[in-house]
């Protein structure tokens, strides 16, 4: 008998590539039996985590192994869990749960961004503090989200005296106050702002009280 290459399988690996030649006379006594057995071929697949904010760099890479024809048991919760307390929340997957492993070795990919969040004068952050009470080693409120950062209080006082100090009237008084609104992005920290409520504010002009037997050094 020829020798006899074993038929190719995809996805399997025969024991025995080619049945070797046999040579049988009349006196043999029994037939020869050869049993081919085919093993499901080890495959991989790969599942890459990416940050859309930085041009898809890569922040995980797993590899996942398995056997042909059979259902990977991988999912992408938990690793999701852990980027989502990084400051990154999910945007796009093409996972397919329960995957099946095939011959191709296919690359998947998570896509994530940062999470953004705002901060106001009603609601302003506090520096070094998390973001959420909950997750104390996550992204914490940067410099530059305080309420000092966000509310500006501009007074202008004029004082009223005499040459020698001793006071001629009450001082007159004005305040403005100037808001903004702030986000930042939890990876990174950087903080972006609004423009300010007003660019600018003008004080209206005060004319100085007018005291009997003196003049002011400034009228108005």
């Amino acid at each position: 008998f020829d020798k006899v290459a074993s038929p190719a399988i995809k996805g399997y690996t025969p024991n025995v590539n080619t049945v070797s030649s046999l040579t049988v006379k009349p006196d043999s006594k029994v037939d020869s039996n050869v049993t081919v057995v085919y093993n499901a071929d080890a495959e991989k697949a790969h599942v890459k985590y990416v940050d859309s904010n930085q041009n898809d760099k890569v922040l995980k890479n797993d590899v996942l192994s398995g056997r042909y024809g059979e259902k990977s048991d991988y999912s992408i919760q938990s690793s999701i869990a852990g980027l989502d307390k990084q400051g990154y929340e999910l945007v796009t997957n093409n996972y397919p749960a329960g995957y099946v492993f095939g011959t191709d070795e296919p690359t998947y990919t998570v896509t994530l961004k940062h999470k953004v969040t705002d901060v106001t004068p009603n609601k302003p952050g506090q520096p070094n503090q998390p973001v959420d009470p909950n997750n104390p080693d996550g992204p914490k409120y940067p410099d530059g989200t305080a309420e000092s950062d966000l509310v500006k209080t501009v007074t202008r006082t004029i004082h009223y005296q005499y040459d020698n100090g001793k006071k001629v009237a009450p001082d007159a008084i004005e305040t403005t106050t100037f808001k903004r609104n702030a986000s930042f992005d939890q990876v990174t920290g950087k903080v972006t702002y609004t423009n300010w409520n007003e660019p600018s504010h003008s004080f209206d002009k005060v004319a100085s009280p007018a005291i009997k037997g003196y003049t002011p050094n400034v009228n108005t």
